[in-house]
């Protein structure tokens, strides 16, 4: 039987998000770990779209964020439970995420 698998965007302000811990945005995370970020450089990579160059600019707060047990977006959860947080996963991770799951059902 092959298991159903739903997706669905729930927004970090979104209080379904709570659900999985301290979820917040790369600004919240940027102002509360008073990491200094160039805006402006990751509007511009992030205007062409997500690409490796945007999740580097952001490392920082992720590792922060890590340090801290805060889950910066983007979140992937399966059945509730956190499989990737802090960047746009790459389709070849999602992909073995998701198999690993439907194996496991």
């Amino acid at each position: 039987m092959i298991p159903t698998i739903s997706i669905k965007k729930i927004a970090y302000s979104f209080p379904e998000a709570q659900n999985y811990g301290k979820v917040g945005s790369a600004h919240e995370i940027a102002k509360w770990a008073e990491v200094n970020v160039d805006w402006d450089k990751v509007r511009e990579v992030a205007s062409r779209g997500w690409t490796q160059e945007l999740d580097d600019l952001l490392m920082s707060l992720k590792e922060k964020s890590e340090q801290a047990g805060w889950l910066m977006t983007s979140v992937v959860t399966v059945s509730n439970k956190v499989v990737h947080y802090g960047c746009v996963p790459e389709l070849n991770d999602l992909r073995r995420i998701l198999t690993h799951y439907k194996n496991k059902e």
